[in-house]
Parts: C-alpha cells; sequence; structure tokens
C-alpha cells in the first residue's frame, strides 16, 4: 500500500455494520491508510434496525473494527456518538454498561461535541437526526425498509457496478434521500436545508457542523461551493452504503471530503481486504469481543428450546368445512 497520509482528525459515519449492502471493508481499507490524532464516528455506525430484524455480521465487519481499534492503539483519540440506526446506545439505563465498554476499549462515548479546528472554529459533531421534524421521524423508518428493499434489488440484479456521472439519476438515491427527508446540501442552487440547521444551532453558539444522517457528502470549505452568511460550514461524511466518504480535516484547520474511489485506486490489486481473505492479516483480538456484544444487544432473541419444541407439538388448526 501507499504511504499512510496524515491528518489532524478524521470524522466517518453511517458504516451500517450488519446490513449486507455495508461496504464496512473499504471503510477499513481508508481508514488504515490515514492517520489522524482524533476519530471521530458520528453515528450509525451500527445498524441496530437490521439487526435486530436478522442478524448479519461477516469478515469485513470485523476488519472494520479491527482499524479503528489499531488506531486507539496506535494512540488516536476516538470519539464514538450513537445515531438513530443504533439508538439503542442512547438508553440511559445502559449508560453504566456502556461506560464500562467503552473505558475498557478507550473510547469516548456522548450524544454530540464541539471540536475545535486548528484555525480556531468551533464545529458541532452531531449525527444529524436531531434536526429532522417530526413527520420525517414518523415516516423514517418505512421510507428506510423501501430504500433498502430497492437497494438489494438493484444490487440482486447481478450487473456490474458502475460509477455514475455526477448528476446522474440514481434510483437508490432518491429513496435514500425520501428515507432522510432531506434536500441535496451539496446542490450549491438550494440552501434551504443548511439554513435550518444554522437556526436550529444558533443557541450553541458555533462556527459550523458536522453530521451524517443524510448520506449525502458535503463540505463548504470547497471553494466551488457557495458560501453561507458568516462563512458558517456544514459538513456532512456521506456514508458507507452508496457515496462511500469521509471528511477530514487538515493541519491548516480546512476541510477535504476524502473519496474512496479517488483514495483508495492504488490499492485495490494488493489492499488489505484481499490479503485479509487470504487468511494473512490478523482480526485485533479485541474485535471478536464486540461482535459478541452487539449480538446480545441486537440480535433476534431465539426461544429456549422447550417452547420451540412445545410449539411443534401443538396440532395445526384446521378451518371448519
Amino acid at each position: 500500500m501507499a504511504d499512510v497520509k496524515k491528518y489532524r482528525s478524521i470524522f466517518i459515519s453511517d458504516v451500517h455494520l450488519g446490513w449486507p449492502n455495508s461496504q464496512c471493508g473499504d471503510a477499513a481499507l481508508l481508514l488504515d491508510s490515514l492517520d489522524c490524532d482524533m476519530l471521530y464516528l458520528t453515528g450509525d455506525i451500527f445498524d441496530g434496525w437490521k439487526l435486530a430484524r436478522r442478524w448479519f455480521w461477516e469478515e469485513d465487519h470485523d476488519l472494520f473494527i479491527s482499524s479503528i481499534l489499531r488506531k486507539i492503539d496506535a494512540g488516536t483519540k476516538v470519539i464514538f456518538m450513537p445515531g438513530n440506526h443504533d439508538e439503542e446506545l442512547r438508553n440511559p439505563a445502559l449508560r453504566g454498561v456502556l461506560k464500562k465498554l467503552c473505558d475498557r476499549y478507550g473510547v469516548t462515548m456522548c450524544k454530540d461535541t464541539i471540536h475545535t479546528t486548528a484555525d480556531g472554529r468551533d464545529i458541532l459533531i452531531i449525527h444529524g437526526d436531531q434536526f429532522d421534524d417530526s413527520f420525517t421521524r414518523s415516516i423514517s423508518a418505512s421510507a428506510d425498509r423501501l430504500y433498502n428493499g430497492t437497494l438489494e434489488k438493484i444490487r440482486g440484479m447481478g450487473r456490474p457496478k458502475k460509477v455514475k456521472k455526477e448528476g446522474a439519476f440514481s434510483l437508490s438515491r432518491y429513496f435514500r434521500k425520501l428515507a432522510k427527508g432531506t434536500v441535496d446540501a451539496a446542490n450549491t442552487s438550494n440552501q434551504t436545508y443548511l439554513a435550518v440547521i444554522r437556526e436550529k444551532v444558533k443557541d450553541r453558539q458555533v462556527d459550523g457542523v458536522i453530521m451524517g444522517h443524510s448520506h449525502i457528502p458535503c463540505n463548504t470549505d470547497d471553494p466551488a461551493f457557495t458560501q453561507m452568511p458568516d462563512r458558517f460550514f456544514y459538513g456532512n461524511c456521506g456514508d458507507w452504503v452508496d457515496s462511500m466518504t469521509c471528511l477530514a480535516e487538515q493541519h491548516d484547520g480546512g476541510f477535504k471530503l476524502l473519496r474512496a474511489r479517488d483514495e483508495l485506486k492504488h490499492h485495490y490489486d494488493d489492499d488489505r481486504k484481499k490479503l485479509a481473505k487470504q487468511g494473512k492479516i490478523d482480526i485485533h483480538p479485541k474485535a471478536h469481543a464486540i461482535r459478541r456484544w452487539a449480538k446480545d444487544l441486537w440480535a433476534p432473541k431465539q426461544l429456549p428450546a422447550h417452547e420451540i419444541r412445545s410449539l411443534k407439538s401443538r396440532p395445526k388448526h384446521k378451518p371448519k368445512p
């Protein structure tokens, strides 16, 4: 692999561990190609909605967890905040257990936090579902299932993946926007969503917001973006189902949007995913423990054996003639 790129901070969200469509192996590969002082996991790292319906966890999931654990071992400070898909972790009843778990693995957990950039800006780091209105919250689960089903149908057709041109229509992206109840924040002709966010955080007296949730990557530090009043910063990490992006803070305080298709284009022939499949890379020893913890929390609970036998022994109901 190429030389590791160094950044001050990395922000990654919406990996959705537990969903077969998660590209968490590529997320692991990208993290391993980066070095940072601080790593923010800004929500929906786990997908409890999917895991609670059907347990799914494969080697790529362990590779992603291992990448984070190796960052911690190397001295990176990791800050984790739950999102709406892993909202069980916001449950006050679990606070004591989660604190012990985070202390054991060297992770700081919070609902949101303020990050001060190298150039002195105070940025609110938050998942972003807190900005949804009540109607969006009421339909989000149904729209999410519609989006998931559409995406799985598309990817189940066996067609090779093609990189879409910028602006090209994407059916899965359409349902993603419907599920998230947001406009495309990267569209410079429509800044309604950014204005709503700015209004909702004005009491926090911050210079900007970094979030995930919408799955729509954005970086208003990009010169191509029409700046908001007072140069209010908005950054969205994107996701690891469709956009495959994360945000990076450079050492001068500016932000850069990292796209896997650009950052990893030289790694695909000899990447660590391929080596892992050949058994040449070890999973971090603590990764399996995190998998077991996630399974205990989210996996559908199987009935005890005696109850299963009881159900099987019941006579089947026959309709009356």
